[in-house]
């Protein structure tokens, strides 16, 4: 399914403790535009939302939905490259079932992939890499 086109340059991935991420290219680091949305976008909803839960239960459903995101993200990657992701537990299971529909649904119109999990970069001002 992948089609290389390109050779796409790999960068050092780089997180500070602080959570900020960055990617290198030599003596070059440039943020990611991970970093650059994070920065700037407004965040009063979610704390409004964090204050109604409170933090506990707040930081659980955020917990549990980066799980299923990631396991969901994994099971698409595999599918890109040919492998199979195995589920660990009910959360992944789910997981799997909702990115099955996207493979269903989606994956019959898209002929070409040029990559994935690959690194870009736009001038040396920021980076990110690709789904």
């Amino acid at each position: 399914m992948i089609v290389q086109k390109y050779n796409y340059k790999t960068l050092d991935r780089q997180t500070a403790t602080s959570g900020v991420r960055h990617y290198a290219d030599g003596g070059v680091r440039m943020p990611s535009v991970t970093t650059i949305l994070s920065s700037t976008k407004d965040k009063s909803g979610l704390d409004k939302w964090i204050a109604k839960v409170g933090k506990e239960e707040a930081e659980r459903i955020k917990n549990e939905a980066a799980k299923i995101g990631t396991a969901m993200h994994e099971t698409i990657e595999d599918y890109i490259i040919g492998k199979t992701y195995e589920p660990k537990d009910d959360d992944e299971k789910h997981a799997v079932k909702m990115a099955k529909v996207i493979i269903d649904q989606a994956f019959d119109n898209i002929n070409e992939i040029w990559g994935s999990e690959v690194h870009l970069h736009y001038m040396d001002q920021y980076a990110g890499t690709t789904d």
